[in-house]
């Protein structure tokens, strides 16, 4: 599926949006757990994880984005990976620690290759 340069540009800007809010609100649940607010950083991260959702291997316009360039479809993969995981058994002190050791340095990695990715095409529009 090929998908013109104007539409990719707008979804890259919708997406680069999208994961900014998600690592701002990954750094939120990791300072509820610092705090003891367990609960809430809980739901907090899965309402961020479940909307990622519609960003996952279905979904044919980030493949068709995605897909000729190596790298950031490397990182989307490992993000996808990295979503998928099970957290619900780990403790509140792992939790907190994946979240910052493993999950929001994922979401960061995939908003700078999103924003590059952004860039490129904006380049290739004008």
């Amino acid at each position: 599926m090929e998908i013109g340069v104007d539409s990719q540009v707008r979804f890259l800007e919708r997406l680069t949006e999208y994961l900014e809010t998600v690592t701002d609100g990954l750094q939120l649940v990791i300072q509820f757990y610092h705090q003891g607010e367990n609960d809430p950083a809980d739901r907090l991260r899965e309402e961020l994880i479940q909307g990622f959702g519609r960003f996952g291997d279905e979904n044919v316009t980030m493949f068709a984005i995605f897909r000729s360039d190596e790298k950031a479809f490397e990182e989307w993969q490992k993000l996808l990976e990295e979503v998928n995981q099970p957290f619900a058994s780990l403790t509140f002190r792992a939790k907190q620690e994946r979240i910052a050791t493993v999950t929001l340095p994922a979401f960061q990695r995939f908003l700078f290759t999103s924003q590059r990715l952004l860039q490129e095409k904006k380049r290739i529009q004008k």
